[in-house]
């Protein structure tokens, strides 16, 4: 796991999944304007090759499933510990 902080660059989240494969992006948000940011970085993901198997998981309270499919997110929650179980759940799939 690495912790890359607040406010991210949307370039420094594309250069850490490529360099490492099978990454889970964990995206955290308080509000749903940032849902088009979000949106256009599962794009550019999905865009390169060495990103295709990234995943992306959603947290947040305003988060939605209708939301996390607008976003092209594997999945969603609004909890820490679902969080967990969640990304258990995402690496399964990554194999």
């Amino acid at each position: 796991m690495i912790d890359l902080g607040v406010d991210v660059a949307h370039q420094e989240l594309l250069r850490v999944a490529s360099e490492k494969p099978g990454t889970i992006l964990i995206l955290y948000t308080r509000k749903t304007s940032s849902v088009g940011q979000m949106k256009r970085l599962k794009a550019d993901l999905m865009k390169c090759s060495p990103h295709a198997d990234t995943k992306v998981l959603v947290v947040g309270h305003k988060i939605t499933k209708e939301l996390c499919e607008e976003i092209g997110a594997e999945d969603f929650t609004d909890d820490a510990l679902e969080t967990i179980a969640k990304v258990s759940a995402l690496q399964g799939r990554l194999a």
